[in-house]
């Protein structure tokens, strides 16, 4: 059963978003929603409901999005032979500015996901 809100977006190229739970992370953006985001990673898992803020810069470079608040809600391994994990993180309360700025980035570097 889906339990999303949000549709979900793939992104056409690559984006980078930075992080600190335990440690500092770079990792590159799976998908995206108005509601939430999939990182692949690399290094220790985050465990469910554990906080932190995320700084997603857009492709081109031209522009990002910061201390956007999230809760991971899954962190698993993409396969068993690979150290890079999925990290499922939906978005907490959201200002006016990263609203907008989040769906500017959906509108200009994504594409609709069926997954």
């Amino acid at each position: 059963m889906e339990r999303r809100r949000h549709r979900r977006f793939k992104v056409d190229g690559r984006a980078i978003a930075y992080y600190r739970t335990n440690s500092p992370k770079v990792a590159e953006i799976i998908d995206i929603s108005p509601g939430g985001v999939a990182l692949s990673h690399v290094g220790g898992a985050e465990a469910p409901d554990s906080r932190f803020e995320l700084e997603i810069v857009f492709p081109d470079r031209t522009d990002y999005v910061d201390r956007i608040p999230c809760v991971a809600v899954s962190d698993c391994r993409i396969d068993s032979e690979s150290r890079t994990r999925r990290c499922g993180a939906s978005f907490g309360k959201l200002t006016g500015q990263q609203q907008a700025k989040i769906q500017t980035f959906i509108d200009t570097f994504c594409w609709r996901a069926d997954c």
